[in-house]
């Protein structure tokens, strides 16, 4: 295709696509079978390289080397034995796959076609020395986005499996149900119920539980598989098993999917004649429905008609670009709505507000916050730099780029940045967000936590790739300071807007920073921003005062003085921080930090506050204290609670503490350390077993369609520490011809050694394609964030053994193997410790099958039962006779000279010696590897030995950065089955220890 043809298409979407974008003529198929995918060829990184030449928003920021690093990186992280070391300044990389090292000269590496050469050539390397995996599409995947990550944060390929869900959502011909929902703690909830769709006729609720979708247990599923299920053709039958607080039991409902709009405006009618429209996105519909909301209000403003307007952004994170400009057009009637800039500024393409008769000249005035984005931003830019309306909130998110897609035939897709959005006078929107002119500061004032006065973080940097224009508007109102400030004590302790985002049609609830809006349009009748401004600045600062008074009061009722005065000249502070350095917390408990300041000058202190600097560990960042006056001689402590995560690793964190009042900042900050305890960690192996004993079972413990069989996992607690919330989850990846109907089992607090049982149930069906069921089994201890996952493989039997039923009563002698399966060469279940009666059920070929308990059977041998025969009344065998055999057990890791259990380690040298020791336990071969800081820095190929397992120990020098420095070492068996150690170490500067 022609360049100018190209541009021409690109220029064309620059406005907004929102649809998959096909591949241009002429690209190369990416592969649709794994197992011919070449990594050699890298077509889709070659494809990708072509479409950031041709389409990219900005070359400046499309930097060869750069993008190779990162490419590599990230191939990295999928490849378990390769290891890169170079950076883009060095001029080489060396790369060391399996146990060959090559280094690669990049220097030539200066436009992205010799990029795509230095790659194939690094690849070619790879694939000749790294061990096979299984799809090789997953390295390239990983590459791709490592080399996109130097673009901007919204360009990558997204994966097919995601892809998929997303042409889904594209997709006309696909009905819902009506609800919003989200997995809260594992349990999917209904969040909304749309009004006149399905689940609104059918009486569903906010809160209901949906256990069961079509029959496959919610418990098993991801979000995306759910809303797939919930999808469906219109007119089609949806049925959900339902459960409700005060219902005794679930209920099962039977919904018709129908085409339902998801609305994108809300309005209201609020005192004073003031309409308030929030628009949640922006939809295909989003300005048929604003306009008719206004039109509604208008209407039910009567005779004295509007007399303002509150635009409620606040969460808004964009959608369609042509919907957003299209509602900041409702509005204006001249000026630049948004600028969109390509290529560099080699595509500029304007869009101008227009005029119409229908224009509305009422006060605006428009709430925003932190996560007000993208479309959203535009608006809001728009009516602020044409001064249209006057901005009232936080500083919004900061989105400025445009995104399209384009299909590869292996069913990923590339979305990638093809332009920049610039507000009026070329401001970028991307890193700077919109500043308001009146900001909103939500008080949050309790003795158990104080969240007011603490600067915010800063936001990113401005768009690097800006042009040289938006240099020049820096005096832009864009982006001046807002002309106020205004603290307000924050309602029942609920984030603002949380009212809003709970709507009630039939009764809207109004938060602050609605009723502010509301009252300052009121008080500023201009369709002028800057005279609104004016007309407003009495009302601002008596509202203001008030809120002040509010916050004062506050402060005031947790028994502070609070009574203002002036900075003394010369203060002297004395500040302690509780616990000490020496003290070490332990992870899951509660830090009570508590902040004890002197006044040692001769001036009193008045408004005093602090509050902590840390920003590697939330634990400890931006906690607030307040003294208020502190007179001199006198000495005044404040105590905050912290929970500590039980998760959290053993670690030395340094932290400052910050002192300011009304002047600003106080001299005598100081800095000091705090050490916690990571808990003893558990561990999880397991076995699992068929159990078929549904009526249409034929009891060989194997599965065969149309059965509805139980899996009972064995879980067994081998670490060192106690579980403190055990989950086991059961997923499908076998497709529509298997449903699992109990998919998840709680087993709670597991003591290191102690074996817990879980149960799921799957319903095999007729139609079942494959041989095999493919499952992934996860256990998960939450709180911990300890997990064990395995991708599981059980045989679907076409011809079922035959099975004799045979009732006896045997004696099984001490030894006696128990299987899973009455074949040769089946899993081992266990054994037995000692001697037991147990009754003999059926005989299925050389195999007999005994119940062990009455959840449990198992099948031996049958020379094992043969002639065994006795008398004595069978007995359930004690869970201590019997031997259980786990399937797979993590394998340990064991880091020697570093104590993690004494706190975190900390140290002045720029490098050191990480050693330890893994012992495999499921005698299979592993892989180590260790990372410093994100960076793969160690691998090795670890075999065990004949007989019982031994540990293999391992040795390897780290150099560690200034600061706090993160190491995580993993064993891996496989894909899934991996064991982790972290570690923290702090290195300080030479002589500070």
């Amino acid at each position: 295709m022609p360049r100018l043809l190209r541009r021409t298409l690109a220029l064309c979407l620059l406005l907004g696509a929102s649809a998959a974008v096909p591949l241009l003529p002429g690209a190369a198929s990416a592969l649709d079978d794994k197992s011919r995918h070449d990594l050699t060829s890298l077509r889709i990184v070659t494809k990708i390289i072509l479409y950031v030449k041709e389409n990219y928003a900005d070359v400046t920021r499309v930097k060869p080397r750069e993008m190779m690093i990162a490419a590599l990186d990230g191939a990295e992280k999928a490849v378990p034995d390769l290891i890169v070391e170079g950076n883009a300044d060095a001029g080489t990389v060396k790369i060391r796959a399996g146990s060959e090292t090559r280094e690669f000269d990049i220097t030539h590496v200066d436009t992205l076609w010799k990029m795509s050469f230095a790659l194939k050539d690094t690849f070619q390397f790879i694939h000749a020395n790294a061990r096979p995996l299984e799809d090789s599409r997953e390295v390239e995947y990983a590459a791709v986005n490592g080399m996109l990550s130097t673009l901007d944060p919204q360009s990558a390929l997204i994966r097919p499996e995601l892809y998929s869900e997303l042409k889904q959502s594209f997709r006309g011909d696909l009905g819902s149900l009506g609800t919003v929902f989200q997995f809260r703690e594992g349990r999917l909830l209904v969040v909304n119920v749309l009004p006149n769709g399905p689940a609104r006729r059918a009486g569903l609720q906010a809160d209901d539980h949906i256990q069961k979708i079509d029959g496959a247990d919610t418990g098993g599923m991801d979000l995306a598989e759910a809303v797939s299920r919930m999808r469906g053709p219109v007119d089609s039958e949806a049925t959900l098993t339902v459960m409700r607080k005060g219902w005794d039991k679930p209920r099962v409902m039977t919904l018709v999917r129908a085409t339902v709009s998801v609305p994108s405006v809300r309005h209201a009618l609020l005192a004073g004649n003031v309409g308030y429209v929030r628009l949640e996105n922006f939809q295909g519909i989003t300005l048929r429905d604003l306009q008719a909301a206004l039109q509604q209000l208008s209407q039910d403003s009567g005779p004295d008609g509007l007399q303002g307007l509150v635009l409620d952004l606040r969460g808004n994170t964009g959608g369609l670009l042509t919907q957003a400009i299209q509602a900041a057009d409702l509005f204006l009637s001249k000026g630049t709505i948004v600028t969109t800039v390509g290529q560099s500024g080699k595509l500029r393409e304007e869009k101008q507000a227009r005029a119409e008769a229908s224009d509305a000249t009422w006060p605006i005035a428009v709430l925003v916050d932190g996560s007000t984005a993208s479309g959203a931003e535009i608006v809001a830019g728009a009516l602020k730099n044409l001064d249209r309306a006057v901005i009232i909130g936080r500083r919004t998110y900061g989105q400025g780029t445009v995104q399209v897609l384009y299909d590869f035939p292996d069913g990923s897709a590339l979305e990638l940045t093809i332009a920049r959005f610039l507000t009026t006078g070329d401001v970028p929107v991307q890193g700077v967000g919109i500043i308001p002119d009146l900001e909103l500061a939500p008080a949050r004032l309790q003795k158990e936590g104080v969240g007011f006065f603490t600067p915010r973080k800063p936001m990113p940097g401005a768009d690097p790739g800006s042009p040289s224009g938006a240099a020049s508007s820096q005096q832009s109102p864009a982006l001046r300071a807002p002309a106020a400030r205004i603290g307000y004590l924050l309602e029942g302790g609920r984030a603002p807007g949380a009212e809003a985002a709970e709507w009630n049609p039939e009764a809207p609830l109004e938060d602050f920073e609605v009723r502010f809006a509301r009252d300052f349009v009121l008080k500023a009748p201009s369709a002028e921003r800057g005279r609104m401004l004016q007309l407003g600045r009495d009302f601002v600062e008596q509202r203001r005062r008030e809120e002040e008074a509010r916050v004062h009061a506050a402060i005031a009722a947790l028994g502070i003085d609070w009574s203002p005065g002036p900075t003394p000249k010369t203060p002297r502070l004395a500040v302690t921080l509780a616990p000490g350095g020496d003290a070490a917390v332990r992870a899951g408990d509660v830090l009570e930090l508590e902040l004890t300041v002197k006044n040692q000058g001769d001036e009193p202190v008045h408004r005093l506050r602090a509050w902590t600097d840390c920003p590697d560990n939330g634990v400890l960042d931006r906690r607030e204290f307040l003294f208020g006056m502190v007179k001199p001689g006198e000495t005044k402590s404040w105590k905050v609670s912290v929970p500590v995560p039980a998760a959290l690793a053993s670690r030395r964190d340094g932290v400052t503490v910050k002192l300011q009042d009304d002047s600003g900042m106080l001299p005598g900050p100081i800095t000091t350390g705090l050490t916690f305890l990571a808990r003893p960690r558990p561990a999880f192996s397991f076995n699992w077993q068929v159990l078929d004993g549904c009526e249409a079972c034929n009891g060989d413990g194997l599965m065969q369609r149309g059965e509805t069989v139980g899996l009972r996992v064995d879980v067994t607690n081998t670490g060192t520490g106690k579980a403190m919330d055990t989950l086991a989850r059961l997923r499908s990846r076998s497709g529509d011809g298997l449903v699992i109907t109990q998919a998840r089992a709680k087993l709670g607090e597991l003591a290191p050694g102690q074996t817990a049982a879980a149960y799921f149930e799957l319903e095999v069906k007729q139609d079942l394609v494959p041989e095999t069921l493919e499952l992934k089994l996860d256990i998960v201890d939450e709180p911990l964030n300890e997990a064990s996952f395995e991708h599981l493989t059980l045989p679907v039997s076409r011809e079922a053994p035959e099975v004799e039923a045979r009732k006896a009563v045997v004696q099984l002698a001490k030894g006696t193997e128990l299987f899973v399966a009455p074949e040769d060469g089946a899993r081992l279940l266990g054994r037995l410790r000692a001697g037991a009666v147990v009754r003999q059920v059926a005989q299925v070929g050389g195999f007999a099958r005994v119940e062990l308990a009455p959840d449990r059977f198992a099948f031996v041998k049958a020379t094992a039962a043969e002639g065994t025969k006795t008398k004595h009344k069978p007995a359930p065998v004690p869970a201590k006779d019997l031997e259980l055999r786990p399937a797979l057990s993590p394998p340990r890791i064991s880091l020697s000279g570093t104590e993690p259990a004494r706190g975190g380690f900390v140290t002045a040298t720029e490098r050191m010696t990480l050693a330890g020791t893994v012992t495999p336990l499921n005698r299979r071969p592993l892989d180590l590897s260790v990372r410093v800081n994100d960076q793969k820095v160690f691998f090795q190929h670890l075999t065990p030995a004949e007989g019982e397992p031994a540990p293999l120990p391992f040795s390897t020098d780290v150099a560690l950065k200034e600061g706090l420095n993160h190491i995580r070492v993993e064993a891996r068996e496989g894909p899934a089955h991996t064991s982790h150690e972290t570690l923290f170490i702090r290195r300080v500067p030479a002589g500070s220890l």
